[in-house]
């Protein structure tokens, strides 16, 4: 098939720019405009592209453009903070049927990078203002209302144990001892409830916790759902690799159960164990570049799968001049962003423990299968994404998540009412893309690292075989499968070679990897 040019008489602007690549998009995954592939238009392939705000939501578009402007800081780090509060909003009370028996919920886990003194600060806290001001409100009503209930009726089982422990004592009778044994019981019961909601933490949010804290709050709560919310990610990333725990055990797999709504039970020192059967976390975490470089090396936090459910994004922020007249947020848009964030606190967050499930029409659903096979194909042996497959074969889902996120945007409390459409799913793909692109660039010197000490490795294997060897024995005897090697010969041409070898006798040729001679 012949190629398609398309010329431009000039130079097209962004915002066109954005609007060709939103329909070579749409072609390329209809499969019906005859386009096995397309290259965005207006950026240069050395480029990070700008984040895609056309793909959000109107009222999430313009909270993201208002926190742009008024906090100084790139659109990407003001997306981040407002894709993070819209899942946190959500909790596990909305799901989408993903296919099968399964159903995807809308907690997202974002992870957004910027130095100190940038505005990630000013950004976080314009995003989630209306977040924080009604969970305010619930957590004054559980101090004012619930917890001195808990309190009272803790101070009532202490004298009812002291009744009953007194009647146990004095009544001779077997069958009313044995009655007041299992009153007793039923009180240690209560007694054990309540003391667990008095140590958990209120609100729809929590920071710094430990894994054995966060397993009480999250039970808790509406749907078991919290949000983990920090402007300020290396505290509470300290804490989740460890830092308070005992030996070297860091808190990823409570994380990991609720990241996927899965049953998981937290064992205690002297406690009874706590048991989630649907813990639904979403994350937004602001971290530093020199802590995500740490993340992105430690090897525990991407083979236990936390690292690659992230969307990262590097938003390269810089310290920018202060206006002489300070940028005044649209307040239309700021009480549209309160509201919708109000409305899905209380259709969906509150309501977690029976959550509304949204359809998805054929063509959305085609989609979003499209994306995920695409980005799942491509870590198989050739691939070019077999060395992050723990990250690629992520994608999928979370454009899934994504879609539901920006589906909830846009329609409100009537999001259960209304299949996901084809333009929705479209964008959560166009936009995981671009969070893709933003992973790997942050994965790639540590890639990097990978294929020079695999290199090493291979080109110390040939120098102790001569110089030479062939594929079927540098994958069955020296751990090398033929994909990497073919890999690491286009990496380093230089270095290495495959030459195809007769024997000279004859018989079947075999494939040889060779060191080049300047190298022996």
């Amino acid at each position: 098939m012949k190629d398609r040019i398309i010329h431009f008489e000039e130079a097209p602007s962004n915002e066109t720019c954005k609007t060709f690549n939103t329909l070579l998009q749409s072609i390329a995954e209809d499969g019906n405009g005859g386009f096995e592939g397309f290259a965005e238009v207006g950026h240069d392939e050395n480029e990070s592209p700008s984040f895609p705000l056309h793909a959000l939501p109107p009222i999430a578009r313009q909270m993201t453009e208002e926190i742009t402007k008024a906090a100084l800081v790139p659109d990407s780090l003001a997306a981040v903070n407002v894709l993070g509060i819209l899942s946190a909003s959500i909790g596990g009370g909305l799901l989408i049927d993903s296919g099968g028996d399964r159903t995807t919920s809308a907690n997202l886990f974002l992870l957004g990078i910027a130095e100190s003194g940038t505005g990630k600060g000013r950004a976080y806290s314009m995003a989630s203002k209306a977040f924080h001001e009604l969970e305010t409100e619930e957590i004054r009503h559980h101090e004012d209302e619930t917890l001195p209930s808990i309190k009272k009726d803790l101070r009532l089982i202490e004298k009812d144990f002291k009744k009953l422990e007194k009647s146990l004592e004095k009544d001779g009778d077997a069958n009313n001892r044995e009655q007041v044994g299992r009153d007793l019981q039923d009180l240690e019961k209560r007694k054990a409830e309540l003391e667990k909601q008095l140590a958990s933490e209120s609100g729809y949010s929590v920071a710094d916790i430990t894994k054995e804290k966060l397993a009480i709050t999250l039970e808790s709560q509406a749907g078991q759902a919290l949000a983990s919310l920090s402007p300020e990610g290396r505290g509470v990333i300290d804490v989740l690799m460890g830092k308070y725990g005992k030996g070297k055990d860091s808190d990823e797999d409570l994380y990991l159960s609720a990241y996927s709504r899965e049953s998981v039970k937290v064992s205690r020192v002297s406690r009874p164990p706590v048991n989630l059967n649907n813990p639904c976390l979403a994350v937004l975490w602001l971290i530093q570049p020199d802590k995500a470089r740490k993340l992105t090396e430690s090897e525990a936090v991407t083979e236990s799968g936390l690292l690659p459910r992230f969307l990262i994004c590097d938003s390269k922020a810089e310290a920018m001049d202060e206006p002489e007249e300070p940028y005044s947020p649209s307040g239309e848009t700021l009480e549209g962003w309160a509201e919708l964030i109000g409305e899905l606190l209380e259709t969906f967050r509150s309501n977690g423990d029976s959550p509304a499930i949204v359809a998805a029409d054929a063509e959305a659903r085609r989609a979003l299968v499209r994306f995920t096979n695409e980005s799942k194909a491509r870590t198989r042996k050739g691939g070019d994404l077999q060395d992050v497959a723990p990250f690629a074969v992520r994608w999928g889902e979370n454009a899934w998540r994504l879609a539901l996120v920006l589906h909830a945007a846009t329609h409100g409390p009537n999001a259960p009412k209304i299949a996901l459409e084809a333009d929705t799913a479209r964008r959560a793909v166009e936009v995981v893309r671009w969070f893709t692109k933003e992973q790997l660039a942050i994965l790639a010197p540590e890639r990097s690292n990978r294929h020079r000490s695999r290199f090493l490795r291979l080109h110390a294997v040939l120098s102790d075989h001569q110089g030479e060897r062939t594929l079927r024995n540098l994958e069955n005897s020296n751990g090398f499968p033929k994909e990497e090697v073919q890999a690491l010969a286009k990496e380093y041409p230089h270095r290495i070679e495959i030459e195809t070898k007769k024997p000279e006798g004859g018989g079947r040729p075999s494939e040889v990897v060779k060191l080049k001679v300047s190298n022996r």
